[in-house]
Order: structure tokens, then sequence, then C-alpha cells
């Protein structure tokens, strides 16, 4: 390891951490993550953590660690999860992650009698040090590309294998461990094995220091999730809800704009509505619901007011699952005379977490959003709409999905759109009521990619279960 960058890494870390101790304390009451959170911060289980820890060691179970970032990391946590059972049947899960709604994902996995969702460590010494002497796991799966230098120093010295799953380089994280050769080198041949998303991965984490026979480019994991069938319970839900906003009746066409970011919802909305005023102005098309997920739920209201004033005769509302569909605070609605009308686009947007995969289920067509965003988002999951076999748009910007957006566009009803104009155009392809038999015919296609794209995770275990056959005949 280069010392000196881990000593002015650990000068930086503590430093920062000292000077805000003060402020993280006084907004402990206020701050989610900080109630939640606050012992896991320094290493240490709450108590209903440390009864579940001490229920584990009692029954002869072993811990395994399992370390995501956002949502849609942590939910790759079931599969893996699925194959260290069958090699361990004695295996209870720490999945960890650094943001409440992860967290909280994490807690909803099954079997959730065996895992014990816990926040990462600040990545300090003494706290990780206390950290592995409470839970004390015998392997570690850190998710994608989330590494903490302390952390992997620490499984190193006490012999706790790493696997880094579904692993991916950016630009920005090459650039970044590329300043530093010697530490990169070191933290990288610390990893017992990379499995990455594709060879340009697997190169690039070569030529940051893992070992070239410990890299293997093992396709995306998220391929292995996107077949899982949406919860029927949160489909009636939202159907419920829909209507009682909107009324009974039926929508020619349904378009889900899934994750949005800031100015993204105003794209899609114009791209819409434009796409429906040329289909009604000829008879064609009558009704459209356009469903709006964003990706951070709290901005529901903002969006709500945004499509209110920019649309004042379209009918919008929000759900927010508080009780069901004629719950008061679970429908907000705003209506002009024409609400409802021919040739007018209902909009559903959705305020709560865990309700994006049920709206993709019953669309006929999905935008996902990240994509066209101004700012540097690299994308959302755009392989878990394409499951449902639906038409999927999505923007340039999609790195994070680079390899699977490839292989994705093989199917005719996939479309990349370099900016608004292109938008339009995709919406229009999917609105068009002579073109729905052409899309649908290519959905065939689309799930023949996303078969020959899955069973990643199963790949990944096999490579696993080998090295440790290998390993213990040495």
């Amino acid at each position: 390891m280069d010392n000196f960058i881990l000593f002015i890494y650990n000068f930086v870390l503590h430093s920062v951490f000292l000077a805000a101790l003060p402020f993280i304390t006084a907004a402990l009451p206020f701050v989610k993550r900080f109630r939640q959170g606050f012992w896991n911060y320094f290493g240490l289980p709450g108590r209903a953590q440390r009864e579940f820890i001490a229920g584990v060691r009692e029954r002869g179970g072993r811990v395994y660690m399992i370390h995501g970032v956002s949502v849609g990391e942590i939910k790759l946590a079931g599969p893996v999860m699925e194959e260290i059972l069958k090699r361990d049947p004695a295996a209870y899960f720490v999945l960890s992650s650094t943001s409440p709604d992860s967290v909280g994902a994490a807690g909803k996995i099954e079997p959730r009698e065996r895992v014990l969702p816990f926040y990462f460590p600040l990545d300090i010494p003494v706290f990780i040090s206390l950290f592995f002497r409470c839970v004390s796991p015998v392997e570690i799966y850190i998710l994608e590309v989330d590494l903490w230098p302390n952390f992997i120093i620490a499984s190193a010295c006490r012999k706790v294998p790493v696997y880094l799953l579904n692993g991916r380089i950016s630009d920005k994280t090459y650039n970044f461990y590329s300043m530093m050769p010697a530490f990169s080198r070191s933290l990288f041949s610390l990893i017992d094995i990379c499995f990455m998303q594709s060879e340009a991965d697997r190169d690039r984490v070569i030529s940051l220091g893992a070992q070239e026979g410990r890299a293997v480019a093992a396709g995306n994991m998220k391929f292995d999730t996107a077949v899982s069938a949406a919860a029927p319970v949160k489909i009636a839900e939202l159907k419920d809800f829909i209507a009682s906003a909107f009324g009974g009746a039926g929508y020619d066409v349904t378009l889900c704009a899934g994750s949005t970011h800031p100015d993204e919802e105003t794209m899609i909305f114009d791209a819409a509505a434009a796409a429906m005023g040329l289909f009604s102005g000829i008879g064609k098309t009558g009704r459209a619901l356009l469903v709006i997920a964003p990706r951070k739920t709290e901005r529901a209201k903002d969006i709500f007011e945004l499509i209110s004033r920019k649309a004042p005769l379209n009918k919008v509302a929000v759900f927010d699952g508080a009780g069901g569909p004629h719950a008061g605070s679970g429908l907000r609605e705003h209506s002009g005379p024409a609400a409802g009308g021919p040739g007018m686009i209902d909009v559903l947007i959705i305020g709560v977490m865990g309700y994006l995969t049920a709206a993709y289920s019953f669309a006929d067509a999905a935008f996902v959003g990240g994509t066209l965003s101004s700012a540097d988002i690299g994308g959302h999951n755009i392989i878990e709409p394409a499951a449902f076999a639906i038409p999927v748009i999505f923007g340039k910007n999609v790195r994070n999905f680079r390899d699977a957006a490839s292989a994705l566009m093989r199917s005719p009803n996939v479309f990349m759109a370099a900016g608004a104009r292109e938008l339009n155009e995709a919406v229009v392809a999917v609105f068009d009521p002579e073109k729905k038999a052409e899309l649908e015919y290519a959905s065939r296609l689309l799930l023949e990619i996303i078969s020959a794209n899955s069973n990643v995770t199963k790949k990944i275990f096999s490579v696993i279960n080998n090295f440790k056959d290998y390993e213990n005949e040495q």
C-alpha cells in the first residue's frame, strides 16, 4: 500500500469527522440516517442488531456481508444470498448501505429472518475494527464499485475474502485511481476476485492493479433481477388509485417515466403532449396516461406543481401510498374544465418508493431517467422495463449501462435519444397505433436478449466455488 496516500486519506478523513461530529450530534433528532444509523457509523450494532448477531452465533450460523450503495444495487443481494445459501445453509447476512432508502430496501429482501440491515461504518480504522469484532463476517461481497481503503485493508489483514460483484469502472473512477498508481495497485490487488460487467471494465480494473487471473468479465447481474415479477398488491394499489383519480375508462397508451431527474419530467411531458396532439388531432388516440416516478420521491410535490402550471387543463394526481387510493393525502388533484377529455394526458406522479416495477408492469412503454438530465448521472436501470417486453426509451448518457444498452438496442423497440428532438420522435413511435403490432413483434427479440444475458449470478458463484475448491486443495 502507498503509505503516503493512505496517510493523507486518513488525515483528511479524521479531520472532517472531528469537525463534523458536533453538527452530526446536533442533527441527530432531525436526520433520519443519523437517528437510524448513529451507532452503525461507529462500527457498532444497535440493541436489536446485537440480538440478531448473538442469535446467529447461538445457532452456529455464519455471517456474510453484502454491501451496495443504491437501492438497485441492494436488490442484487437477493440472488447473491440464494447462491450462498445453496453452499452454506447456515448463512446469515448483513446487508450494508449508506442511505436510508437502501437500508430500508435491505430489510425487505427475503428471507428476512436471515437479513440484518446495517449502515456502513465510517472508514476510520478504529470504527472498522469495531465492526469486524462485532459482526465477524466470513466473506464480503461489494456490489459495483464502492471501495473503502481502510475497510479493504482490514479485511485482508483478517483474511476475510472480498469479492467485487457487478463491478464497473467509469471514466471518472478510472481517471481518479490512475492519478495514484501505486495506491490503486495495492488496493485492487487485495480484492480476491473482481467480477466485472464487461471486457472493458475487466481491462480497466486489471490496469488499476487487480490480478489478471482474478478479474472476470461476467456480465451485468441486473439482467438476473429484471426477470422478477412485480408485486401484485402494488400493481393493484396503483390501478385502483388511477381508477379513483382519473375515472374508470381505459387508456390508449400508458407511458411510464422511471427514475427521472429535474428537467427530464418537463421533457417527457412535452414529448407525450406533442405525440398526443399529433394522433388525437386525426382521431387515432383518445386518452393517454403518463406515470412519473422520480428518482427522489420527495420531489413529487414539486413535479405536481410544475405539471399543473404547465398544463392547467390536464388532470394530475400524486400517489403517496398513504392508506390506499381513497386516502385524503394520497390523492391531490389539479384539473381544468376539459380534464380527462379526448386528446388529454392524465399524469400520475408516484411519491413513494417501491412502486416503479409495478408501474412498468402495466405500462405500454417506458422512459428511463438519468439519461437525458443536464446533470452527469450516467443513467439508471434500463434493463428493468425491458424485462416486461415493452418499448424502452433512454437518453445517450447511459455509461452506467453501456454494454446493456448496446445489447438491448438490437431490438427495434428500444430507442436511444440524443436530445429532445429524438425523444419526441421515439415517443411518437410508441404512441402511433399503426406501429403497435410492429413494436409488439419486436418484444420477442427483447426477451431473447434478456434471456441470453441472464444467469450472471450463477456463473459468478460457479467461479467462486471452483476458486475455493482449488484453494482448499493447495
